[in-house]
């Protein structure tokens, strides 16, 4: 599995988060589909390299299903005990490092299936990887380079909105207020984001294509899924940890004056969202 399959099976996961029920359940158990669905957009595997993908796929959906579901319920019911008291920027770093923690589980039991995938490639199947990933690249780079001020803040703020009405329903206009500020305020990330793409990319041909011995590769390919971030310029990493500390200002803000009404939503929606981390971990 490439790094392109782990992030789609990942951003489904956190998708659950923000569905109802129902469609949690149905998206994790479609995860299998969705992961080679999205790794066909890069790569042609042969009847060998497809097989040892199936195999090491189902170990880490099995992994995952009997393992971490739990571990995702008992944060849900962190987060209900948070909705009944004063919530702070502390805490929500300390549930954001709790989502982070749970992503770098996954990869650190991912990466060397990933890393073993893409040393399975042939010269023509990386030269075709290489070309899937710039054409991806270029498709980013002509929507983002060219978005407005305007368009970016709408962006943001709507992203923002949409998980924030599933959790508590509809947003007071003080909120919205709130949530406006917080998106107008936000660094502007798309050429940082988009140079540090180009660098991650560079960095993995770098390593397929380069004399060391398949162990060593593995072990860089490794490091490229699991700890991206030591390829960060110090511009991007500043940059995204001061739009960290503004969301977890706004959050803060935004949810520290719900109305009974919010916090009634939210409970709902987290214990059904723990009953069904629970459900499907014993399917």
């Amino acid at each position: 599995m490439n790094l392109h399959g782990i992030k789609t099976a990942i951003a489904t996961l956190m998708l659950c988060l923000l569905c109802a029920c129902s469609n949690t359940r149905l998206a994790y158990n479609y995860l299998d589909w969705i992961v080679t669905w999205n790794l066909n957009d890069y790569l042609n595997l042969n009847s060998r390299q497809a097989a040892f993908y199936k195999q090491r796929l189902h170990v880490l959906l099995q992994w995952h299903r009997t393992d971490q579901l739990i571990r995702y319920s008992r944060f849900i019911e962190q987060l209900q005990q948070d909705m009944h008291g004063p919530l702070n920027v502390e805490m929500l770093r300390q549930r954001s490092d709790s989502l982070k923690q749970f992503w770098n589980d996954i990869m650190i039991r991912s990466a060397p299936d990933c890393a073993g995938v893409l040393l399975l490639l042939d010269r023509d199947q990386r030269q075709a990887f290489y070309a899937a990933l710039a054409k991806k690249q270029k498709q980013l780079e002509e929507k983002h380079l060219n978005e407005t001020p305007a368009r970016r803040k709408a962006r943001h703020f709507e992203q923002a909105e949409k998980p924030l009405k599933r959790l508590l329903g509809r947003l007071t206009e003080a909120q919205k207020a709130v949530l406006n500020h917080w998106a107008e305020d936000l660094i502007p990330l798309q050429n940082l984001w988009l140079d540090n793409r180009r660098i991650w990319q560079k960095s993995m041909q770098d390593v397929l294509e380069g004399s060391n011995a398949e162990a060593e590769k593995c072990k860089l390919l490794e490091r490229l899924f699991i700890e991206p971030e030591y390829l960060w310029k110090p511009a991007y990493r500043q940059a995204i940890k001061q739009n960290e500390a503004s969301t977890f200002a706004m959050l803060a803000k935004l949810l520290g004056n719900l109305t009974e009404k919010q916090k009634q939503h939210a409970h709902v929606f987290l214990e059904n969202l723990k009953k069904d981390f629970i459900t499907l971990s014993k399917e």
